[in-house]
């Protein structure tokens, strides 16, 4: 009887992802990964609780969220520990949206209190929106595609039953026998 080679299952790239979580063991060691999740939650009921003004003046009232944010200012303000990204941007937006703060002066506002660059906030802003209007017409690109191909699946099988029903009735025709 031959003998069956050990083989590995796993794929490269979970091979690759292993080695990663391997080396960046050490780093993860004491992070808990559900505080992401509450941390944006205490966030989001924050930001709900807040007005346009309210929002923009965090830096003469205390609490958690808003020394957080008087922190991420002074960081931004001495270009230390501080790294701006587009997320950073999307959050601003939301808080904004959640404050119900539709003007657009809140948000000049608010980049300046946080000592962050508008221009950037902006374009990145201008880019979200882009990728959110590209991502509504490719959900109704989907939709069209599924609706005509249900339509043309619904035809296909009408007409199937209507050449079953030609079947049987031609069938029927063939089997009768006519005397003479």
């Amino acid at each position: 009887m031959a003998s069956v080679p050990s083989v590995s299952f796993a794929s490269p790239c979970r091979q690759a992802a292993e080695r990663r979580l391997t080396f960046a063991g050490p780093a993860l060691r004491g992070f808990r990964f559900e505080a992401p999740k509450s941390d944006a939650k205490k966030l989001e009921e924050w930001a709900r609780a807040q007005t346009a003004n309210s929002l923009i003046e965090f830096s003469t009232r205390e609490g958690e969220v808003e020394t957080i944010l008087k922190d991420i200012s002074e960081r931004a303000l001495s270009k230390g520990n501080f790294s701006y990204s587009r997320f950073f941007a999307i959050g601003l937006f939301r808080l904004l949206e959640l404050a119900n703060a539709t003007e657009p002066t809140v948000l000049e506002k608010l980049c300046a209190a946080l000592n962050i660059n508008k221009r950037s906030v902006d374009r990145d802003l201008d880019v979200y929106r882009n990728l959110l209007s590209k991502l509504v017409q490719a959900k109704e690109l989907l939709k069209e595609y599924v609706d005509r191909e249900k339509k043309k699946r619904e035809e296909r099988s009408g007409s199937q039953k209507a050449n079953e029903a030609i079947t049987k009735c031609t069938g029927d025709f063939r089997s009768v026998t006519f005397k003479l």
